[in-house]
């Protein structure tokens, strides 16, 4: 979801210019009369029908359906039970869309509020005044009802005067927002790339190269503990904390490096005893012969 800008915020929430015309608003009436009496002939074909083929009633709340049987309810109770139904379903439809309504401006005042973050004085004057202009457009705009310009037609060109001088204005202090918005943008991006610079600078003069031979192992490594490559490549922002990202990648390298490699164990084999030879009688002296005799 990408961040609005103020006046991004400002314009989406004009309400739509409503100011029929003469013509076009008779034929508009014509269409919803002629509506209205065909809804009226389709209820009495369909009360007609029910009147013919009495299958009882199906009464349905949100996904709840209760179904009567042609006897169990009169057609008064039926009528009163049908308009019972309509009026909760009314309330129910009444509830959704204003709980629809204050969710999506909660959610567009926590867009604002983050917009709001480190903007100047000046814009937010503007953007204060702008939601000012805004509100009474919109409450204009609700009061110029079709029925209104149909009832009072002085009354109805009055505010839509007043609407159409509102939003002229409007518009003009969109314009202004929307020019120092860029202004602040480009003093942004241009503060942002000088810092970025200058830690870059401060980086390749503690290791001579960083920038060329050193960063690229070093976004890795952060890449490797979880940081996003496009925030990793951001070093030269915080100089300091770039610096002990590369002390850490270095102590880690050392440690790897000074791991002993296991020694492997020689094979011991075992060479069978020397079996003794005995000796012959002709090769015994005469002390050995008397021992042997003496056994």
């Amino acid at each position: 979801m990408s961040k609005k800008t103020l006046s991004e915020t400002l314009e989406e929430g004009i309400l739509p210019v409503n100011e029929p015309q003469d013509e076009e608003f008779e034929e508009e009436l014509e269409e919803e009369e002629k509506e209205e009496e065909e809804e009226e002939e389709e209820e009495e074909e369909e009360e007609d029908e029910e009147e013919e083929e009495d299958d009882g009633e199906t009464v349905s709340i949100g996904q709840t359906s209760v179904n009567f049987g042609p006897r169990e309810l009169t057609k008064g109770a039926r009528a009163k039970l049908k308009d019972f139904v309509h009026q909760v379903s009314n309330e129910q439809a009444t509830i959704t869309a204003s709980n629809n309504k204050r969710r999506e401006e909660l959610a567009a005042r926590e867009q604002a509020l983050e917009s709001l973050q480190g903007v100047s004085e000046e814009v937010l004057s503007a953007y204060s005044r702008g939601a000012a202009m805004r509100d009474s457009l919109n409450a204009i705009q609700e009061k110029l009802t079709p029925k209104l310009w149909e009832d009072s037609p002085d009354e109805a060109r009055r505010l839509s005067d007043e609407h159409g001088r509102l939003h002229f204005y409007l518009t003009q202090l969109i314009s202004e927002l929307q020019t120092k918005e860029q202004s602040r943008a480009t003093a942004i991006s241009e503060e942002r790339e000088r810092r970025k610079k200058t830690g870059e600078a401060e980086m390749n003069r503690l290791y001579p190269k960083f920038s060329e031979k050193i960063a690229p192992k070093m976004v890795d490594y952060a890449v490797s503990k979880g940081v996003r490559r496009e925030d990793a490549n951001l070093w030269g922002l915080d100089p300091i904390i770039a610096d002990m990202v590369y002390k850490s990648m270095l102590w880690e390298d050392l440690q790897q490096a000074r791991k002993p490699t296991p020694k492997r164990k020689k094979s011991i084999t075992k060479t069978p005893a020397r079996q003794k030879r005995k000796k012959s009688f002709s090769d015994m002296s005469d002390e050995e012969f008397r021992r042997f005799i003496g056994k």
